[in-house]
């Protein structure tokens, strides 16, 4: 974890053994820049709030949907999202021709 004037700007979760769904709807971690979420066992993800959000990584989960990707499509502009499970049909359109874009 990486913090910067007080804030949480990376957070590193590879590997943890997370499984489930993941949900940052709160706001707490609106400054973060950097998500490393890959190697776990996720099956969702929820990322509504983190509009700083610029680095996603998140391959090698079990994640068949995406849900609030901030500011796109132009927000996260380094994404690894591969060995997943996407289901597109579940997700909002916009969402869906993101990840079709990487």
């Amino acid at each position: 974890m990486t913090c910067s004037g007080g804030h949480v700007t990376e957070l590193d979760l590879s590997g943890n053994n997370l499984a489930g769904n993941l949900s940052f709807t709160h706001g707490t971690l609106s400054s973060l820049a950097t998500l490393s979420l890959s190697g776990n066992a996720l099956t969702g993800l929820d990322l509504s709030g983190m509009n700083a959000l610029t680095v996603l990584y998140m391959n090698d989960n079990l994640i068949s949907t995406i849900q609030n990707v901030p500011n796109l499509p132009f927000g996260v502009q380094i994404y690894n999202g591969s060995n997943n499970c996407f289901l597109r049909s579940s997700m909002d359109p916009t969402v869906a021709d993101w990840l079709d874009a990487f």
